[in-house]
């Protein structure tokens, strides 16, 4: 995989992204950050009321166990759909006499899950890949080598 100039690399998981463009204009991508993401901290918060939360009693007190809303996987699915927004407005930026950036997304498999039924058209038609491999956390030499790895593959 050749990624062309201008090309958004983004790393991401439930918990933020950081957003690459490439700025190399041949040869191997060049990363220069555009955007660091984080995940709102509402979003891991735990309910401990177990009227919204989690109770549980063992099966001889005749109680039933009831599991509240999961607030870390709707937390999840709130930034994806705020990072599949904000990858539509840069991708859009660019509508206007230049072509649009492609993108590739590094993400876990399960936050691609979650992305994925976000997708703009506009971002679907850019996107050139999705690689189920979560580098959030990585420099972005480490990404580049994983596009290059992508390349001889």
């Amino acid at each position: 995989m050749i990624v062309e100039h201008g090309t958004l690399v983004v790393a991401a998981d439930g918990g933020g992204a950081v957003v690459y463009r490439n700025t190399s204009h041949e040869g191997a991508a060049r990363l220069e950050i555009v955007e660091i993401h984080n995940a709102d901290s509402k979003t891991f918060i735990r309910a401990t009321n177990p009227e919204v939360g989690e109770q549980y009693a063992s099966p001889a007190s005749g109680k039933i166990s009831i599991a509240g809303p999961d607030y870390h996987e709707q937390g999840e699915h709130q930034f994806a759909t705020r990072l599949a927004t904000r990858l539509d407005e840069l991708i859009g930026r660019h509508e206007h006499g230049k072509d649009r950036p492609g993108v590739i997304l590094f993400a876990s498999p399960r936050f691609l899950g979650s992305i994925r039924s976000d997708y703009s058209a506009r971002v679907k038609s850019a996107l050139k890949a999705e690689i189920g491999k979560d580098l959030r956390d990585a420099s972005s030499k480490q990404i580049e080598q994983a596009l290059a790895k992508l390349d001889h593959a």
